[in-house]
């Protein structure tokens, strides 16, 4: 009887040590993954600052405005 009391508290033993373990493990991998969310929500933004230019010649842009088609109304 004193054997399976010791081997059940073994049992018991090895249990929470596992449990112990996962648990651990688990909240670990929530807190980096959680640090790794807030690192990445932190925006990289470029910016320049905006000079006007020397006027320049016209731009002419390749296309036309003719239609396609002349209708009368």
């Amino acid at each position: 009887m004193a054997k399976s009391k010791w081997l059940i508290a073994g049992f018991l033993l090895l249990a929470v040590i596992l449990a112990g373990w996962g648990i651990t493990a688990r909240v670990q991998k929530k807190h980096a993954l959680g640090q790794l969310a807030d690192d990445a929500a932190i925006p990289v933004v470029s910016f320049v600052t905006a000079k006007k230019e020397p006027q320049s010649e016209e731009v002419i842009l390749p296309g036309s405005v003719a239609p396609a088609f002349n209708a009368t109304i």
